[in-house]
């Protein structure tokens, strides 16, 4: 990686977290029919409601699975 070019450009480089190899689970725990997938979805925010549903996210991992929001619809 040239340092030296991403300073001059005045680059930012961000990282991504992922589990790997979990989409073959996925695809398949959305292809059957009885599993009841949106029950991971814990709470539900609009686009308007960002901060509360980032700090929810942040501070109570023990009760918050999956916290969407949702840009173009209200929660």
């Amino acid at each position: 990686m040239d340092i030296g070019a991403l300073v001059d450009a005045e680059l930012d480089i961000y990282g991504v977290f992922r589990y790997a190899n979990t989409y073959p689970a996925a695809i398949q725990m959305l292809q059957n029919k009885a599993s009841r997938i949106r029950d991971i979805i814990t709470h539900q925010f609009s686009l308007d409601q960002i901060e509360e549903a980032i700090e929810l996210a942040r501070t109570q991992k023990d009760t918050s699975v999956k916290v969407m929001i949702y840009p173009h619809q209200n929660a």
